[in-house]
């Protein structure tokens, strides 16, 4: 009997303090939340941290060490075509080059496939490589100014794989670095993201590379 009273009562005790939590807990219409802005200091503080991280960041710091899934090798001296030889819909997707008079357009479609991330072109007797990783939407087009390479050759660029982030990796002689590490010991090179029928008509005389 006594203990059926002890139940009764905790059971008392406890339904209103419950109700009470649920009520303190629960979203409603008229209860909203105030909050402070930021301080002009504040937010100084805070882009001058997000730029030293993105410093660190492009310079392969501060983040987990790059781990490659998978490797492919880079076309290397791939065929180019010429431009009456393609038929290509004017609105397709293209990175254009240029060296030396020389021009290339390197349709974007099938740089999606990993195997085709990375084109290693010589144009005009000089290396230049154009780079894609569809999971980042990133461009990114070096050529190799060290002095101990050969500057016919085309750069032995290849697809090392992923990050931890899902940004490419490449390697070059055995060294794995983000896309666009800037400690990739290559130079950037000038290219232009743009359509097939924009590109053609300013580079009449262009050739295509497509697999």
């Amino acid at each position: 009997m006594i203990s059926h009273l002890i139940m009764i009562g905790i059971v008392v005790v406890a339904a209103p303090l419950a109700w009470l939590a649920y009520q303190a807990n629960t979203y409603k219409p008229d209860r909203q939340l105030s909050l402070r802005p930021p301080t002009a200091e504040e937010l100084a503080k805070e882009r001058a941290l997000q730029e030293e991280l993105d410093k660190k960041w492009n310079a392969n710091e501060n983040h987990p060490k790059l781990r490659a899934l998978a490797s492919f090798k880079g076309h290397r001296d791939p065929v180019l075509r010429d431009s009456s030889d393609v038929q290509l819909d004017d609105a397709a997707e293209v990175i254009g080059v240029e060296m030396d008079g020389v021009q290339c357009a390197v349709v974007m479609a099938p740089m999606v496939d990993p195997k085709n991330h990375i084109v290693n072109l010589v144009l005009a007797g000089k290396p230049v490589t154009v780079t894609y990783c569809d999971l980042a939407n990133c461009v990114r087009v070096v050529t190799d100014n060290r002095s101990d390479s050969v500057p016919s050759d085309s750069i032995p660029l290849n697809v090392g794989g992923l990050d931890v982030f899902n940004r490419m990796v490449v390697e070059l002689d055995g060294e794995l670095y983000a896309q666009s590490s800037e400690n990739l010991p290559l130079a950037d090179y000038p290219y232009e993201r743009t359509t097939w029928g924009n590109w053609r008509k300013d580079n009449a005389e262009t050739k295509v590379w497509i697999p």
